[in-house]
């Protein structure tokens, strides 16, 4: 059995547009198709899912990295859907720190999961998201399943491969999270999916600080950019295309739709 977890900002009780039409199409019809496939989602735990399932469990707690310091988040699960009797889990993370990191997945309405908030910026939504997402896959939570497969979905969830991938060669996640390298959970076949590709759509931080912010909030090193010469045009200082960072840690790369080939066809892709 072939156990593949995909990760996603938006999912039934989430869908904003075409990222949630996606995945909850998506993940019945691959477990209706292939019965040596478990099929499971992990979303940030927004309030808007307070109530949305009847079988909700806290699950297990994990600790990773945000704004350069150890916090914890409690992993819930519950039971999407059922496919050919094969139950489809959606695994979701919520903040367990502090009062006002608790907050950061409350967005009151789930067309408003994309909208900043005097308690919550999108950034550090996403950057908490990633974070705890690698955490799940790669740490020793006897709870929690070994995945064989993750699959991103678009560039919010980018930098999860990359940290998933660099994991155990990170220093800051070795003094903060102090978890030797045999214990850790064996780094998943990663897939990325692209969802869009117009110019506004890969992620884009553009200022040096902002830059220097998001990897340090994560664990990654200040200089982490200087790791792609090759991709200076989309990963440097003072440029990152958090779209370029999952493509970079992916295994393999899909694309959601004709559409998005005509558009790279046609030369509107960017």
């Amino acid at each position: 059995m072939i156990n593949v977890l995909h990760v996603a900002i938006e999912y039934k009780g989430s869908k904003v547009g075409g990222l949630g039409a996606v995945t909850s199409g998506l993940l019945p019809a691959i477990a209706k198709k292939d019965a040596g496939v478990t099929v499971s989602i992990i979303t940030p735990f927004y309030d808007v899912y307070n109530g949305y399932y009847a079988d909700l469990e806290q699950l297990a707690i994990v600790d990773h990295i945000y704004k350069g310091v150890k916090h914890t988040s409690c992993i819930y699960r519950a039971g999407s859907e059922q496919s050919e009797g094969e139950l489809i889990y959606h695994y979701l993370v919520k903040p367990l720190t502090n009062p006002l990191v608790k907050r950061l997945f409350d967005v009151e309405e789930q067309r408003k999961i994309y909208l900043p908030f005097e308690h919550s910026h999108p950034r550090n939504r996403m950057e908490f998201f990633n974070s705890a997402v690698a955490a799940f896959v790669r740490m020793p939570v006897k709870q929690l399943p070994i995945f064989d497969i993750v699959h991103l979905h678009t560039w919010h969830t980018g930098l999860s491969g990359c940290l998933i991938k660099e994991f155990e060669n990170l220093k800051n996640y070795q003094t903060i999270l102090q978890v030797p390298k045999n214990e850790l959970k064996p780094i998943p076949y990663v897939f990325f999916t692209i969802h869009m590709l117009l110019e506004r759509e890969h992620g884009y931080v553009r200022e040096p600080h902002a830059i220097k912010a998001l990897f340090n909030s994560v664990g990654l090193p200040d200089n982490f950019e200087t790791s792609f010469p090759e991709l200076k045009s989309h990963i440097r200082g003072d440029h990152l295309k958090l779209h370029a960072l999952g493509l970079v840690y992916a295994d393999h790369v899909g694309i959601v739709s004709k559409s998005v080939i005509k558009e790279i066809f046609n030369g509107v892709a960017h």
